[in-house]
C-alpha cells in the first residue's frame, strides 16, 4: 500500500491537490483570456462597422491616444490656420497655398497609415488572444484527465485499505482460532490403534484412459461442430466484396487492412505517412484513384465519407483519405460535419476554440475556423460548438455557398458526416459532395443496416460511388476464401512494405 501511494502520490496530503490548485488557475486563466478576447473582438467589431460605412475613427481610444496622431492632428491644425490666413492674401494657385494643399494631403495619407497600423495591431493581438486561449484549453484538458486519474487513484486507495483491514481482522480471527485448537488437542488423548496395514490394489477400478480419450474427442467434435454451425447461422456481419455487390448493389472500391500493429498513440493516418508502401497505403491509394477516374471529364472535388452505424471506421478513414490527397500535393480540407458527434480534430490531435456552427452563427471568420495541420498537411474545418437543428444548418444556403467557393480555394475537400441509420443530416449533406463512399466494417456491418442506408440514400437521389470495407483482418480473409481480391493477400505480401 505504501508503495501505491509512492506510486500514485495520493492519500498523503489533506485539503486541495496540486493538479486542483493548476485546474483552479487554469479556469481563472481561461475567464479572464476570454474575457479579453469577448473586449478585442467587440473593439476589433467597431473599428471595421466604423471604417466599412465611412465614418470617422477617431472615437477609437486607440485612435485618439496615439502620440503620433495626437502630432500630426497638431501640425494638420497648424496647416489649417495658416491656410485660413494666407487665403485672404493669395490666390488659390499661388505657390505657398499649393504647397499647404500638398502638406496637408500628406498628413491625411500619414493619419489614414498610422490608422491603419493601430487596425492591424488590433487583429495581431486578437490572433494571439485567441492561441493563447487554445493553448489554455489545451492545459485545461491535460490537467482535467490527470485529476480524474488521481480521484481514481483516491478511490482505489480507500478500496485497498478496505481490504487490508478486512484481511487483518480474518487473519487474526483463524490465529486465535489455531490457539485454542492447539491447545485442546494438547489436552485430548489419542485412543486409535492401527489394526492392518493397507495393501494396493492389483488391477484397475475404472475403465482405461483410451476410453475417456475416445468418448472426449467424439463429444468434442460434435459440440464443435453445432457451435460452428450456430455461429454461422448468427453472422450476419458483411465479410466481402461479393456479398456487398449481391446484396447492396454497390462497387467494393478497397479492403482497407486492419492495423494491428501500431505504436503507442500512433494514429493510422500517420502510420499511413510513416508506411507509404503499406497494404494499408495501398488501399486508400486505390480508392483515391477510383474516386478520381470516376469521372474523368470533370473530376470530382468533394468526397463524402459515411457507414451505416458509429464505430465503422469512418472517420479514420476521412482522416487518413484526406492525409494522402494531401501528401500528393493537393490543397486539402476536411470538413467535420458530423454536428451530433465530431471527432475529426480528436484524430488529429488538436484542441479548438472554434469551427464551423460558429462561422455559420457570424460568431467567427472562417479564417478564424480553418486550421492547418503542418504533420499532414491538410486544412480543416471542425465542430466546436451545438446547434439546436444540425439539419437546416446543413440544408441552409449559407452552407452551400460555403462549400463553393471552398471549391474555388482547395483541390479536394473530404466531409466527414454521421452515420446513416442513426440522424438524417448525411441525406442532405450527401447532396453538397460529389461522390459520397459507404463505409462497413468488415465483419461488423449487419447486413440490414446496410441496405436500409443505402435506399436511405436513394431516396433523395444519391447512388454512392462505391463502397470500402474498413477493418479488415486480411490474413483470416484470404484464409476463408470469400472469392474477392482479399483472398490473394498472401501472395501479394512481398509488394507491400509493412
Amino acid at each position: 500500500m505504501g508503495e501505491f501511494r509512492s506510486r500514485n502520490l495520493v492519500g498523503e496530503s489533506e485539503g486541495m491537490t496540486l493538479t486542483q490548485q493548476e485546474l483552479s488557475d487554469l479556469n481563472r486563466d481561461l475567464i479572464v483570456a476570454r474575457g479579453e478576447l469577448a473586449e478585442k473582438q467587440a473593439k476589433l467589431r467597431l473599428v471595421r462597422d466604423l471604417r466599412s460605412s465611412g465614418r470617422s475613427l477617431d472615437s477609437i481610444a486607440d485612435v485618439t491616444s496615439s502620440p503620433l496622431i495626437v502630432s500630426l492632428r497638431q501640425e494638420e491644425t497648424q496647416l489649417l490656420r495658416e491656410e485660413a490666413e494666407l487665403a485672404s492674401l493669395y490666390g488659390e494657385r499661388h505657390p505657398r497655398m499649393v504647397w499647404l494643399r500638398n502638406e496637408k494631403q500628406n498628413l491625411q495619407e500619414k493619419i489614414v497609415a498610422e490608422v491603419e497600423r493601430i487596425i492591424l495591431t488590433l487583429e495581431n493581438d486578437l490572433s494571439v488572444t485567441s492561441t493563447r486561449i487554445a493553448s489554455i484549453e489545451s492545459q485545461l484538458g491535460e490537467v482535467k484527465t490527470q485529476n480524474v486519474t488521481d480521484q481514481a487513484a483516491e478511490v482505489q486507495l480507500a478500496q485497498y485499505q478496505r481490504q487490508a483491514e478486512s484481511t487483518r481482522a480474518l487473519y487474526e480471527a483463524f490465529l486465535n482460532r489455531f490457539k485454542e485448537t492447539r491447545e485442546q488437542l494438547e489436552i485430548v488423548q489419542p485412543d486409535v490403534r492401527i489394526v492392518s496395514m493397507a495393501s494396493p490394489p492389483t488391477e484397475p477400478t475404472t475403465p482405461g484412459k483410451k476410453i475417456f480419450a475416445v468418448a472426449g474427442f467424439v463429444i468434442s467434435f460434435g459440440l464443435g461442430t453445432l457451435l460452428a454451425i450456430i455461429l454461422d447461422r448468427f453472422d450476419r456481419g458483411i465479410r466481402s466484396g461479393r456479398q456487398i455487390e449481391q446484396k447492396l448493389g454497390l462497387h467494393t472500391l478497397a479492403l482497407v487492412p486492419r492495423l494491428d500493429r501500431l505504436k503507442k498513440n500512433q494514429k493510422p493516418y500517420q502510420y499511413l505517412m510513416e508506411k507509404p508502401l503499406s497494404a494499408y497505403a495501398e488501399a486508400i491509394r486505390s480508392i483515391y484513384m477510383a474516386v478520381k477516374l470516376s469521372n474523368v471529364d470533370r473530376e470530382p472535388k468533394v468526397v463524402l465519407a459515411t457507414s451505416s452505424l458509429p464505430q465503422e471506421g469512418k472517420t479514420t478513414f476521412a482522416v487518413s483519405l484526406a492525409t494522402f490527397a494531401a501528401r500528393s500535393h493537393k490543397r486539402v480540407l476536411l470538413i467535420d460535419l458530423d454536428l451530433r458527434h465530431p471527432s475529426v480534430h480528436r484524430e488529429l490531435g488538436w484542441q479548438v476554440s472554434g469551427g464551423l456552427v460558429e462561422y455559420m452563427a457570424n460568431e467567427r471568420s472562417l479564417e478564424e475556423v480553418i486550421h492547418h495541420d503542418l504533420e499532414t498537411g491538410l486544412h480543416f474545418l471542425p465542430i466546436k460548438g451545438q446547434t439546436t437543428n444540425p439539419t437546416d444548418l446543413l440544408d441552409s444556403q449559407k452552407m452551400r455557398l460555403l462549400i463553393e467557393s471552398l471549391r474555388e480555394s482547395y483541390d479536394y475537400i473530404v466531409l466527414d458526416s454521421a452515420p446513416l441509420a442513426s440522424v438524417t443530416d448525411t441525406r442532405v449533406a450527401a447532396l453538397l459532395a460529389d461522390k459520397v463512399l459507404f463505409c462497413l466494417r468488415w465483419g461488423q456491418t449487419m447486413i440490414g443496416a446496410a441496405e436500409d442506408s443505402v435506399h436511405a440514400l436513394a431516396e433523395v437521389g444519391i447512388e454512392p460511388a462505391g463502397a470500402v470495407l474498413t477493418m479488415v483482418d486480411m490474413k483470416r480473409h484470404a484464409r476463408y476464401g470469400y472469392g474477392d481480391v482479399g483472398q490473394y493477400y498472401t501472395q501479394s505480401q512481398k509488394y507491400y512494405v509493412n
